[in-house]
């Protein structure tokens, strides 16, 4: 998959790192979709698709008040290729998230081996 926004590609798993910008009761939603493209809810595809203004009226009390956690997460710590749009999520959750590109990158290296 591609790389992070505001940083250079990192270790899959280090959007655990700014987890801390968004509210803790999103956190297991937030590593079921991007360990494993696993839908997270109205809400988390809003943001997921780069839909802050409809975020912002769905948006729990909580949730609204980490707005710009949320973005700051997303820019920052979260997989490029995870969010941006409604494509760019439903590829996402096509591929599996980070467990499907392992997976294809173990196929690709498997494929690459025995050629």
């Amino acid at each position: 998959m591609g790389n992070y926004h505001g940083q250079q590609q990192h270790h899959t798993r280090s959007y655990h790192r700014g987890l801390h910008h968004i509210p803790q009761h999103m956190h297991t939603l937030v590593e079921n979709y991007i360990d494993h493209g696993i839908d997270g809810g109205y809400f988390l595809n809003l943001v997921m698709d780069n839909d802050f203004v409809h975020a912002y009226i769905h948006a729990d009390w909580e949730n609204h008040q980490h707005l710009t956690g949320w973005i700051r997460f997303l820019y920052m710590f979260a997989p490029a290729d995870c969010w941006g749009s409604p494509q760019a999520v439903n590829l996402w959750r096509h591929h599996r998230g980070l467990e499907g590109a392992a997976d294809a990158r173990s196929v690709a290296h498997v494929v690459t081996r025995s050629s």
